[in-house]
């Protein structure tokens, strides 16, 4: 299990309960949010709350969005190696509060970190052709990935269905 995932998964559990919502609240408001193309089940979102499973972006999203949770709080959290339970409890507190944390100062660190390893990757394997056709093929992959999620949040924001 991954500690990243059950560092974010404890973040949206404790907004959840913050907000007095069930799963089941929050399912139906997946569904609703979704147009009804997010299938989902309780077990799946307890295993999401607990970290045990990566789920689907566009899922995590519709979460975030059915509890008012904070997005750059997640992607933090999910990206952040470093990230505790304690961050986890303190961004919950802090968007249950309706306020922001300092997330766009440490977003900004992590950017900065990962571009460094992204450098320190590439360097290490630009002599191999197979590996680096590997990277970039999981580079479109990540952009296919991102052009997809974008219209989800069109719909998201505007909470209604687009035709």
């Amino acid at each position: 299990m991954s500690t990243t995932l059950m560092v974010a998964g404890n973040y949206l559990e404790l907004v959840r309960k913050g907000r007095n919502m069930t799963r089941v609240d929050v399912l139906r408001r997946v569904s609703e949010l979704s147009g009804m193309s997010i299938e989902t089940s309780e077990s799946q979102l307890v295993r999401i709350e607990k970290g045990e499973i990566d789920t689907r972006t566009s899922l995590a999203q519709y979460v975030i969005t059915a509890i008012s949770a904070s997005a750059d709080a997640y992607n933090w959290l999910v990206t952040n190696h470093n990230a505790t339970l304690a961050d986890s409890q303190r961004l919950a507190s802090e968007a249950l509060q309706g306020r922001v944390s300092d997330l766009a100062a440490s977003a900004s660190q992590l950017a900065e970190d990962s571009q460094a390893r992204v450098a320190q990757i590439l360097d290490q394997i630009r002599s191999d052709p197979a590996q680096m056709a590997l990277l970039a093929g999981y580079g479109e992959r990540l952009l296919e990935e991102r052009a997809e999620r974008q219209p989800a949040r069109r719909r998201v924001r505007g909470n209604r269905r687009t035709p």
